[in-house]
């Protein structure tokens, strides 16, 4: 399990696509999250989802640059 930082994202349910949230963790964190619920916007259905944490990844290619 790696360490660095990277965008949350998430799978839509309703359109299938996956889905980049501004949120900005790493896997262990993610790992500890699991049992917590968060509500996510979808660009794809323009409508707000509830998601559980373990139904998120971590993608390591789209973290944030510091400035």
């Amino acid at each position: 399990m790696t360490s660095s930082t990277g965008a949350l994202k998430y799978r839509c349910k309703i359109s299938g696509k996956d889905v980049e949230t501004s949120i900005q963790t790493d896997d262990l964190t993610l790992v500890h999250m699991n049992r917590m619920m968060l509500s996510v916007w979808c660009p794809h259905c323009k409508d707000s989802h509830t998601i559980s944490a373990n139904e998120a990844y971590v993608d390591h290619m789209h973290a944030w640059k510091a400035a």
